[in-house]
């Protein structure tokens, strides 16, 4: 069975030119199937296994470089020891 992906943003966009405001997963699974009809042409392949997975590693780096970025300030504008040490060995597990 052939597997597509759709832009989550042009299925609600149908959903509101519907008229439908009840969301369950009925009806989304319906609504899913209407638009893979309609809009055949933006429908895409599924992505290759591998590349879903690189793209989960990647969405994780950025989460945990993130992650650092945020906890770096309070080590300029705290001088509570134990604060400190908390706020350099979360960085240290993070990195």
């Amino acid at each position: 069975m052939p597997v597509g992906v759709l832009d989550p943003r042009r299925v609600r966009v149908l959903r509101l030119v519907e008229g439908r405001k009840a969301k369950t997963e009925r009806l989304d699974a319906g609504l899913i199937a209407r638009s893979a009809l309609i809009m055949t042409d933006v429908a895409r392949p599924a992505p290759p296994r591998a590349m879903m997975g690189l793209q989960a590693l990647s969405t994780r780096r950025r989460q945990l470089v993130e992650m650092i970025a945020a906890e770096k300030p309070p080590l300029k504008q705290t001088f509570e020891p134990i604060l400190l040490a908390s706020l350099k060995e979360t960085i240290r597990l993070i990195s």
